[in-house]
């Protein structure tokens, strides 16, 4: 568990928040870490995707989960 802590720091302290709606279907972490290194901003399911995406390289089981709005869109 201490180690998933670290993870989850590691990536939230490389990559800058921000509302940036234009890259909210970027999922190639590799990109999205470049980018957050020249300072670009992305949204919480952005870094979520790096998350996911580390931790399944490491071995461990991980998903990205997307709720439905109550209407029914899809984010």
């Amino acid at each position: 568990m201490e180690e998933m802590a670290l993870l989850k720091d590691w990536v939230y302290a490389r990559i800058p928040y921000g509302l940036n709606f234009g890259d909210a279907e970027l999922r190639d972490s590799r990109t999205i870490l470049r980018r957050a290194g020249r300072g670009d901003a992305f949204l919480c399911t952005t870094k979520a995707t790096v998350l996911v995406q580390c931790a399944a390289s490491m071995g461990w089981t991980a998903r990205l989960v997307f709720l439905k709005r109550p209407t029914g869109d899809q984010r």
